[in-house]
């Protein structure tokens, strides 16, 4: 039983996987243009450009990411709604496909399953962008630090979006035995009924879709996705999760990361990195951001 549900999930994802790494290949700058550069570059961002990405660049894309649903449009919510009722439909397998994955737990400890969850810890984004930016280090190579930041920030900022969810939500774990349907609404720091979405299915996905943004070709797109599925597939068959919270954590990672990627493409967000440095992604601090009239006290100083 173990190695069939193993083997059609795998199925499933190559397949999705393959559409999904077509539909990157036509992403282009000018395709995210409509959705982040809706505005004339003020002269301030000009400057930015030019500059090492910074602590300040990255707390304005943190508030940009915020504002996102003010600015969705009917495409937008449309995809919304459409992960929203497929969600719920999906609520009604949770049960059945709970039962057909317990009662042989003999590959609870194989090493599939055990490397699916190790891929969706928290650590494992740390550990990915960390050799990522490492090796840009290494090599001067700026296309790795690139990686290094977005997976950080991917990963950062989907987790967040779970965790809300998770809280507010408060849905029982499966292995609570009291069923799909048992929430308890913002049970805080009580991880077994913070089952609704998956964190570690939310960290898969975006950790694997940079990772498939950034291959050059086809079957490294869809590889990229391997471990994500089995993420997704170790969680239900140890018990810690519903189908459903798999489906919304996986598309909340997937959205994310794609999101994160789109935004570094546009003009105006470009990740900028020397060559040469002793830190691995070269962020740099941006004092002007801290004292706006650095300039004027030092000028004012020197003439004393």
């Amino acid at each position: 039983m173990f190695k069939k549900l193993l083997f059609s999930l795998l199925v499933i994802i190559t397949f999705q996987s393959s559409v999904i790494a077509q539909e990157a290949k036509h992403d282009t700058i000018a395709g995210t243009k409509g959705k982040l550069d809706v505005a004339p570059e003020t002269q301030k961002e000009k400057q930015e450009e030019k500059r090492l990405y910074s602590f300040s660049q990255f707390g304005r894309e943190s508030l940009l990411f915020i504002k996102q649903p003010l600015r969705w449009k009917g495409k937008d919510w449309l995809t919304v709604g459409g992960l929203a009722a497929g969600t719920a439909l999906l609520t009604l397998a949770d049960q059945p496909l709970r039962n057909a994955t317990q009662g042989d737990q003999n590959y609870y400890y194989s090493v599939p399953v055990v490397a699916g969850r190790v891929w969706g810890e928290w650590y494992s984004i740390i550990g990915v962008a960390g050799s990522f930016g490492a090796y840009g280090m290494i090599a001067h190579d700026t296309s790795a630090k690139k990686i290094a930041i977005e997976l950080f920030q991917a990963g950062l900022y989907a987790e967040v979006v779970t965790g809300i969810i998770k809280t507010v939500v408060g849905r029982a774990r499966p292995y609570m035995n009291e069923g799909p349907g048992s929430f308890h609404p913002f049970a805080f720091f009580n991880e077994d009924y913070n089952s609704f979405p998956s964190g570690h299915s939310t960290s898969a996905f975006a950790l694997s879709t940079v990772l498939s943004r950034h291959a050059h070709s086809t079957a490294l797109k869809i590889i990229a996705y391997a471990p994500a599925a089995l993420t997704l597939f170790s969680r239900i068959y140890q018990d810690k999760h519903w189908v459903s919270d798999e489906l919304l954590g996986a598309a909340i990672g997937y959205f994310v990361g794609n999101w994160v990627v789109d935004l570094h493409e546009s003009k105006r967000h470009k990740i900028n990195v020397a060559v040469t440095s002793i830190y691995p992604a070269a962020v740099s601090i941006d004092l002007d951001s801290f004292f706006p009239n650095r300039n004027a006290v030092i000028a004012a100083a020197s003439r004393k």
